[in-house]
């Protein structure tokens, strides 16, 4: 078995920190995980067949959702990306954007599958 690469372990850092996040994120706000799961399905789903979408903006959509709101840190819909790409309702595009809530930096953008 080969050792991971730098990527794959700052990968799976982010992933593992993605999840405390969201633990926390639940314990601050009941049940602020499953509701802002079903708004982001929500908003997925809008944007079938449509042209690609930033995280950003799905996650402010999934907060303006009744009883969803803010979570102590929106980083915690991290966890909630991760499970889209498993289950294979999203996927990362090759488009780049400059993340407003990331200083600037940049971010691929989503698409619906």
């Amino acid at each position: 078995m080969k050792d991971p690469t730098q990527l794959e372990i700052a990968l799976q850092r982010g992933q593992a920190q993605a999840e405390v996040c969201l633990e926390k994120s639940r314990q601050e706000s009941v049940n602020w995980p499953e509701r802002a799961w079903e708004a982001l399905i929500a908003y997925v789903n809008l944007h079938h067949g449509g042209p690609s979408w930033t995280a950003e903006d799905a996650v402010e959509f999934a907060c303006r959702q009744p009883g969803v709101g803010k979570p102590h840190d929106t980083r915690a819909a991290g966890a909630l990306f991760q499970r889209l790409k498993r289950e294979g309702r999203a996927a990362q595009t090759n488009e780049f954007y400059r993340r407003v809530h990331g200083n600037g930096t940049f971010a691929r953008k989503w698409i619906t599958i």
